[in-house]
């Protein structure tokens, strides 16, 4: 038995020596822990003190967690206040993300924040740190213990980097008047005519155009001829073309968009159809099947890297509002995808913040794009189809013949590549290819057109810019290669070189400097492998004004001394306005009839409203003579101009005139202040604002217009960036096709003046301008005191007037001691009413003859 005694005593010794059972003898050893020391964390407290911007009060009393011992606060960067009362306080926008972080955007800083690095806390709720309040926001603050309060204060965006991204306003066109153009109108008609005298013999030329609209499309004619006949005139051009969204229709005289090398004119109808994209328009008028197919803009991409958590913006060159931006995460990338390129390039600049502070000086990226005519955005077609004859001048109208046509198709194939194939009737069956090519990345840029049938035609453009101050362009078709190539060696010297495989090599330079205001320089010259040499120069001191060029033809010098008001500064020094003296002389290796010099005073108005004139002497080949012409505007919208010269060039005088109207149609004949061309492709609106004190909605004789540029916004823009024309009545302004929204200031009326609409939907259509009328009506106001039969004010009561025409009543609530007040009344006549009941006097009357303001004071009849 005295084993298992022993047996007993080694089991309870093991269960106290090992810890299964506790001990509890004073004298063991104390077990080890793993707990970590304390921190001044861990001793924080939650109790309230205020929020403070700066000096000033955002908040009373919030509820943070810390620890002050009376002198000072301890551990302040660890401390916590409440998030949501940080951010809302701060109008800090926050934005859950998928990855479980937080996306902070103030007007300083963008970041995110995890929501690890928050703590929750029972008194406060979800909180953050001061550390990464000035972390993450760019935010410092300092706890003073004086007022108890944090003081925070706010970073501010260098240079106005924070303004966010810039989007354009949507137009909303529900509810408003839609104002449409007329279904026919001859808009403008433009007649030139001339005399010329030479030699004892006569010459006169006339041109007519004129310009409206059909329907919805454009129309144009132009007649001209030798006669001032009007039925010995041909028909040079006539044009009617319909413009749409997303296809086009012209019938009449154009080019033969499948043959660049076309001779002759081609008249017939052709489609055009267009997907993806918006189309090209001509700035100066004109139709071209070509610029309707090109895109307007074309999307590309904007790949890059930078450290995680850079925010990085995208602006336009010319701007400082950015039209994108992007915060990068944690791969290091960012990208920018379809960024609007126009057509023919478009620079943009990229700025990076680090950490997202907005209030530190970013880093500075250029980005430029160059698109090559006739790119297409990725899976964007154009379809043209077209059919008709070539035409022969002769009679009125010409003769047709050789029946010719094409179809083409091209297609966006990547944001870098276009394609295009077809087949065209034109001296037979031809195939038809295209190429236009811009990759990413590579400063490269191609378009190549084939044409193949009886004979191969080649057309190519090829541009490589390695650098910003390098660039090549080649040039290939059928009959000759051409290379150039021209290197920027500082802001005022560059140099240059050609080749022509049918004519020469030849080499260049340009040189230009600016010193100061009233100083210039410049000189061009080349040379080539034919003895050629070419040059031009000038110089630009104060008011004098050096002009020379020459090649192996002849030369011809300018000396201008500009005064009473010229600037001689002006680059182009043959259009300088005010009086000026000019010294000209021309030298010919080919005719002497074209060596003279010449001495001549010249006046040019700023205003082409008044004259301008030259009086000279010069001296030729056959002797000296004197030199006269002048113009004036004879009538509005009627210029008269004319040159006399005898003895210089030639043994018998010489005179020209010139007599040009330019006239729209509208209101009768008045001066035309538009191009006539641009109607080809162009209309505009027509804006007249005018008292219509009468309010019957039309202009009668008497009413005086009001023209206010900033009464008037167009698609939520001021009209001087429209570049408005603005005559005493009128505002016109020439535009693009489409659909605008008008809207009127009203705190811009002039007082006790109102319109019926405050805005108007506005179509605008090829060759015509569409006319909004803007009636100001006088606005009436009658304030006055209701009472009742005992002469008691009437407190709370409801005073309407009704219209005795169909019209919604207006009324106002009368104050505790009667008084109303009703404004912005039209003319007419209205029924009174205090709480539905008659009241004395039971109508009002406002006419023209009326006061703006009345007072009128009512008394119930029952």
């Amino acid at each position: 038995m005295l084993w298992q005694g022993f047996y007993c005593l080694a089991i309870i010794s093991t269960l106290f020596c090992g810890g299964i059972l506790p001990s509890f003898a004073e004298s063991d050893p104390p077990v080890a822990t793993t707990n970590p020391a304390k921190t001044e964390e861990d001793n924080f407290t939650t109790f309230p003190c205020g929020l403070n911007l700066g000096n000033r009060q955002l908040l009373p009393s919030i509820m943070v967690r810390g620890k002050e011992d009376g002198e000072k606060a301890i551990d302040f960067s660890n401390w916590s206040i409440p998030f949501n009362v940080l951010t809302q306080t701060l109008k800090i926008k926050t934005q859950d993300l998928a990855d479980g972080s937080i996306e902070l955007r103030s007007s300083a800083a963008v970041s995110r924040i995890s929501r690890q690095e928050l703590n929750n806390y029972p008194e406060i709720g979800l909180a953050i740190k001061i550390k990464d309040i000035e972390k993450y926001l760019g935010i410092k603050a300092e706890f003073d213990l004086v007022d108890y309060t944090i003081k925070i204060t706010l970073p501010q965006a260098v240079g106005g980097k924070g303004g966010g991204v810039e989007s354009e306003k949507s137009l909303v066109f529900d509810g408003l008047d839609l104002k449409t153009p007329d279904q026919f109108n001859l808009t403008a008609i433009e007649q030139k005519f001339n005399l010329n005298t030479s030699n004892g013999a006569e010459q006169s030329q006339r041109q007519i155009k004129a310009a409206g609209t059909l329907l919805g499309s454009s129309w144009y004619v132009q007649l001209g001829g030798n006669s001032d006949r009007l039925l010995d005139l041909s028909l040079n051009d006539a044009q009617i073309v319909k413009y749409g969204e997303s296809n086009d229709y012209i019938i009449g005289g154009q080019s033969a968009f499948w043959n660049r090398q076309n001779s002759g004119d081609y008249w017939g109808v052709t489609g055009i159809w267009r997907k993806g994209f918006t189309p090209q328009l001509s700035p100066t008028g004109g139709v071209s099947t070509s610029e309707r197919t090109q895109a307007n803009k074309v999307g590309r991409s904007i790949v890059g890297t930078a450290p995680p958590g850079t925010l990085v913006k995208l602006l336009p060159a010319s701007s400082d509002r950015a039209v994108a931006e992007v915060l990068v995460d944690g791969t290091g990338i960012f990208r920018f995808n379809d960024v609007s390129v126009t057509n023919g390039g478009q620079y943009y600049r990229l700025w990076l913040f680090a950490n997202g502070q907005l209030s530190a000086a970013p880093e500075v990226r250029d980005v430029n794009f160059v698109t090559v005519p006739g790119q297409l955005p990725t899976g964007a077609t154009a379809t043209l189809v077209s059919l008709g004859w070539r035409r022969e001048t002769g009679g009125l109208v010409g003769q047709f013949s050789d029946l010719r046509g094409a179809v083409v198709t091209q297609w966006g194939v990547s944001e870098w590549l276009t394609l295009g194939s077809g087949v065209s009737l034109d001296r037979g069956v031809q195939g038809l290819g295209e190429l236009y090519f811009q990759p990413n990345g590579i400063p490269l840029e191609a378009s190549i057109s084939l044409r193949t049938g009886t004979q191969w035609d080649l057309l190519s453009n090829i541009n490589w810019q390695p650098t910003s101050n390098l660039k090549f362009d080649w040039n290939i078709d059928r009959l000759s290669y051409r290379a150039r190539t021209d290197w920027k060696l500082s802001p005022e010297l560059s140099l240059n070189s050609t080749y022509d495989s049918r004519d020469a090599l030849g080499a260049g330079f340009e040189y230009a400097t600016r010193n100061g205001g009233d100083t210039s320089t410049s000189i061009k010259a080349s040379f080539d492998t034919n003895s050629r040499l070419r040059w031009r120069l000038g110089q630009q001191l104060g008011q004098w004004n050096l002009q020379h060029q020459g090649n192996e033809a002849g030369t011809i010098s300018h000396l201008t001394y500009a005064f009473l008001g010229a600037d001689a500064r002006n680059p182009q020094w043959q259009k300088k306005t005010g009086h000026s003296l000019q010294l000209t002389y021309q030298t010919s290796q080919v005719n002497p009839a074209n060596e003279f010099t010449t001495l001549a005073w010249q006046y040019r108005p700023t205003s082409r409203s008044t004259w301008e004139a030259e009086l000279g002497y010069g001296i030729g080949h056959v002797g000296g003579g004197w030199m006269a012409s002048g113009a004036t505007n004879i009538l509005p919208g009627v210029s008269l101009r004319g040159r006399y010269q005898t003895g210089i060039n030639s043994t018998s005088p010489s005179f020209s005139l010139e007599l040009v109207a330019n006239l729209e149609t509208k209101d009768g004949w008045r001066e035309n202040p538009h191009q006539l061309e641009k109607l080809r492709t162009h209309g505009g609106i027509e804006i007249i604002p005018f008292f219509d004190r009468n309010g019957n909605g039309e202009q009668d004789g008497g009413e005086k217009s009001y023209i206010d540029l900033e009464l008037i916004n167009l698609n939520n823009r001021p009209l001087k960036p429209y570049r408005p024309t603005v005559t005493e009545d009128r505002i016109s302004l020439q535009l693009a096709p489409g659909k605008y929204r008008l809207d009127f200031d009203p705190s811009g009326f002039p007082a006790d003046w109102r319109t019926k609409y405050t805005g108007y939907a506005v179509e605008v259509v090829p060759g015509s301008y569409t006319r909004v009328l803007v009636p100001l009506m006088p606005s009436y106001t009658i304030d006055g005191v209701a009472s009742d039969r005992q002469g008691k004010p009437l407190g709370g009561a409801k005073v309407e007037l009704i219209p005795t025409t169909p019209g919604e009543p207006i009324f106002s609530i009368t104050n505790a001691e009667g008084q109303f007040y009703l404004e912005s009344l039209s003319q007419g006549s209205y029924q009174i009413q205090v709480n539905g009941k008659s009241i004395a006097p039971g109508t009002v009357t406002l006419n023209s003859s009326s006061q703006p303001s009345q007072t009128l004071n009512l008394n119930l009849t029952e």
